[in-house]
């Protein structure tokens, strides 16, 4: 696999998620995203998926690769059991959790030789090279959530 778009990709998400958190004030981790997500669980969800996908990807690099689709059921567990975690993390605690777990993440996604990104992406797990689809898509959730606030709203 020559084109390594994704590192480029993940490391420009991972700046915008920095310079999201920067510009988070105390009360804004607790703005409500949608689906009784607010700004920290859902760094909180970020965090855990980051965590996974470095798991995985280093259990993989070991040759213990188990390959296995998680059903839409198996997810939405996770998520829900995530939330409620997230619920509990105080907002800047989230923040460092995302950011740290989105370099460990990146960094060994990075790491990984073309061939065996290849095997990654043949196997059908390229969404764990490409961790900025996630991050992304929930970095423009949030944006648009802290932007409908009204104004003088934290």
């Amino acid at each position: 696999m020559s084109d390594r778009d994704y590192v480029r990709e993940n490391e420009a998400s991972r700046r915008e998620l920095a310079e999201l958190i920067a510009r988070l004030e105390e009360p804004e981790f607790q703005c409500v995203v949608g689906s009784g997500w607010t700004v920290a669980s859902l760094l909180c969800h970020l965090a855990f998926w980051d965590q996974r996908a470095l798991f995985l990807l280093r259990e993989w690099q070991r040759g213990q690769f188990e390959p296995s689709q998680l059903g839409s059921q198996t997810v939405d567990s996770i998520n829900e059991a995530a939330k409620a975690i997230g619920d509990a993390v105080p907002g800047p605690a989230a923040a460092k959790l995302a950011m740290e777990s989105a370099a460990a993440s990146d960094s060994v996604v990075a790491g990984i030789t073309d061939e065996f990104a290849q095997r990654i992406v043949w196997a059908g797990y390229e969404r764990y090279l490409r961790r900025y689809l996630h991050r992304r898509e929930h970095l423009e959730k949030i944006k648009e959530a802290l932007n409908k606030r009204p104004a003088g709203a934290a």
